[in-house]
């Protein structure tokens, strides 16, 4: 995952997994490349990274450096 810039991540080519790092301008999503990413300023911040496969995931929450509960996600 890296931050990059509107600009840069619609050169990017796909698959790429685009996403807003601080609001909900657009869906998280893997885009054929990022000529896709929807309009919005140039200099807009976006995290892009390769696509990844999770074979499964959870989440866990952790208080006082201990796991206190789990479950799949």
């Amino acid at each position: 995952m890296r931050l990059t810039t509107a600009a840069e991540a619609r050169t990017l080519p796909g698959p790429v997994f685009l996403k807003p790092p601080n609001r909900k301008s657009f869906p998280a999503k893997v885009h054929a490349s990022g000529s896709e990413l929807p309009e919005m300023p140039d200099d807009d911040p976006i995290l892009a990274s390769e696509p990844v496969e999770w074979a499964a995931e959870f989440r866990f929450f952790v208080r006082d450096r201990r796991v206190r509960a789990w479950s799949p996600y």
